[in-house]
């Protein structure tokens, strides 16, 4: 480089500002993939409301371990279950991205400086700094009442034996 104001110490001094800015980069690039692997190892647990389903989920919301207590199959009915597993899925996948939030806080502090330099750039624009929510699109109802529990019998069919009205002496499981 030769022209004014480009002498040798200032060239140098170009050159240094130029190693710190990359090195600095490259402890910045270091720290992100650090806070990301950490991110992406967080797991999230729920249970249900009366303690007889239990989720866990990854980092992703994807389902790891699903456990249900030996009482679970009395006292619900298909629907119920249904609905309290979706439920406690969803409150364990928003647990992991809260833990995921929190562990992606450091990338995201800078996050006002890397969206207002991607602005004006179409592809980068839509790029998006946050963990996003969780639909809760199920109701934990075990907590409820069944009002069939105390009053259920099985149904009497001619030709069967009167254990659970289904021909089935002992649950399979």
């Amino acid at each position: 480089m030769t022209g004014p104001g480009f002498t040798p110490e200032r060239v140098a001094d170009l050159q240094r500002q130029a190693a710190d800015t990359m090195t600095a980069l490259q402890e910045r690039i270091t720290a992100a993939a650090e806070v990301r692997e950490r991110a992406m190892s967080v797991s999230g647990q729920a249970s249900s409301q009366d303690g007889t389903v239990t989720a866990v989920v990854d980092s992703t919301g994807v389902v790891t371990s699903l456990t249900f207590a030996p009482p679970t199959f009395d006292r619900n009915t298909p629907e119920k279950l249904a609905s309290t597993v979706v439920a406690v899925i969803q409150q364990a996948a928003a647990k992991a991205r809260a833990d995921m939030a929190e562990a992606m806080t450091p990338i995201r502090a800078g996050g006002d400086a890397a969206r207002k330099a991607v602005a004006g750039v179409p592809d980068l624009s839509a790029l998006r700094f946050d963990v996003p929510a969780v639909p809760h699109t199920a109701v934990d109802r075990s907590g409820q009442q069944d009002p069939w529990a105390g009053d259920a019998k099985p149904i009497e069919q001619p030709g069967r034996e009167a254990d659970e009205g289904w021909g089935i002496k002992e649950r399979p499981w």
